[in-house]
């Protein structure tokens, strides 16, 4: 009996032995497989097709390409994506919205985002960004701090791509026609407006202009970092000394002879070529190149955008492209794994070629800056770099409007002659009824 049992017992362990070897088999196959990417029982991810909505950033298809398309195809073969843009920008989330066809991405720019995050139409990234371990330290923590303006609890509703470079953009034959001394970097706003003063004039019948400011409200007070909104106690701060000096810098401004208001700067920096200075944003640069490619370019180059005196470290205020997934998205973890994407150092390498600054606090990114700009060969490319934003000012659902009432008032000041005083008192009124019908 015992001999029975103990052959019954060998011959168990003999089946237990070769079982083992078997399942060792296995496994190192099965390890092989996946080092080889031949893994059988592993199927490939099913096909996802997002829906991108570009909103703003004057992007090429060939950029968009290079940006969006491109580097996903081949980190994420089963991802594809489907531009969209529209001509009518205002109303195209809501009509998106009622139709129920909203884009999985919406790439617009970190002062428009509010408006999407208003109405509910963006997801907040923190989750993804932990489950994903995206770096957000490796970005200007202004970036992050700009867009993090826009939650009530530190939400995270947008990841940015590139920022804003900005300027004072002047005309070198023009200073040398008329003998004066080029700007230089570091002015401050008193000096640009005393170094206006001696290009503005009239000559031949043409009228020189010196000085203009593209876009009051952000672009110039934005330096100062003045809110639109005392959200604690739902008041507007527009009646207010900062708002007061900013009004009466860009007045000055205005009042240099010959110096009135244009409905298209752009047009006579670039093509008529009578704007001796134009303190402008990185737009520029695209008309800029494409004068240049014709052959008839003129003599121009830049130095750092003007700052006032109480804040000579800044420059403008912070603006950037960003990138929004859809709060509704069936996708939203592939629309991630794409913005996310953006911030690759080989992404943002190629969009400093093409002028666009990268949200990367890499600086050794710095010199490819414009590398594909034939136009910028021997500019002062520093005068980008040369400064750092202004604080940030935390964001409201209102700025929207009082961006407009600030707008309107300065239009006020400067075309109709109302005096500074009486119209920051009356956009102070006008926006205290439009918080109230809130």
């Amino acid at each position: 009996m015992y001999k029975k049992h103990g052959l019954l017992f060998m011959a168990l362990v003999f089946i237990l032995v070769i079982a083992s070897g078997c399942n060792k088999d296995s496994a190192a196959d099965q390890q092989v497989n996946k080092e080889t990417g031949t893994e059988q029982s592993s199927a490939p991810p099913e096909p996802v097709k997002l829906k991108l909505y570009v909103e703003y950033g004057n992007f090429s298809d060939e950029e968009l390409a290079a940006y969006f398309v491109n580097p996903t195809q081949r980190k994420f073969p089963n991802i594809s994506i489907e531009t969209v843009t529209s001509k009518t920008p205002a109303t195209y989330i809501q009509n998106a919205i009622l139709t129920n066809s909203i884009p999985d991405i919406i790439f617009t720019t970190s002062v428009q985002m509010g408006a999407y995050i208003n109405q509910q139409v963006a997801l907040d990234l923190k989750p993804l960004v932990k489950k994903y371990n995206t770096d957000l330290s490796r970005i200007y923590p202004v970036a992050i701090e700009s867009i993090q303006t826009h939650g009530d609890n530190g939400e995270l509703y947008a990841l940015p791509f590139v920022m804003q470079v900005d300027a004072l953009f002047y005309n070198k034959d023009l200073f040398d026609r008329f003998g004066v001394a080029y700007p230089h970097d570091g002015m401050t706003w008193e000096q640009t407006i005393e170094l206006a003063q001696k290009v503005a004039r009239t000559e031949g019948g043409v009228k020189y202009r010196a000085l203009d400011v593209q876009n009051m409200a952000p672009h110039f007070a934005g330096t100062l970092s003045l809110p639109y909104v005392d959200e604690a106690t739902n008041t507007p701060v527009l009646n207010t000394e900062g708002w007061k000096y900013a009004f009466e810098t860009f007045r000055k401004i205005h009042s240099i002879p010959f110096n009135e208001s244009t409905a298209n700067a752009t047009k006579s920096f670039v093509n008529d070529q009578t704007m001796a200075m134009y303190a402008n944003y990185g737009g520029i640069l695209s008309p800029l190149d494409q004068l240049d490619q014709t052959g008839k370019s003129f003599n121009w180059d830049m130095v750092t955008f003007p700052h006032h005196e109480q804040f000579p470290k800044y420059g403008k205020h912070f603006n950037a492209q960003v990138s929004l997934v859809s709060a509704s998205s069936q996708h939203s973890e592939d629309a991630y794994k794409v913005i996310d994407l953006l911030l690759d150092k080989d992404v943002q390498t190629v969009a400093m070629k093409n002028a666009r600054r990268s949200v990367l606090s890499d600086t050794s990114l710095n010199p490819y800056f414009g590398e594909v700009l034939k136009s910028l060969k021997g500019k002062n490319v520093n005068a980008f770099f040369n400064d750092i934003p202004a604080p940030a000012v935390p964001a409201t659902r209102y700025d929207d409007q009082m961006w407009k009432i600030v707008n309107n008032a300065m239009k006020n000041v400067l075309e109709k002659g109302v005096d500074v005083n009486t119209a920051l008192r009356e956009a102070q009124e006008a926006a205290g009824v439009a918080l109230k019908s809130q």
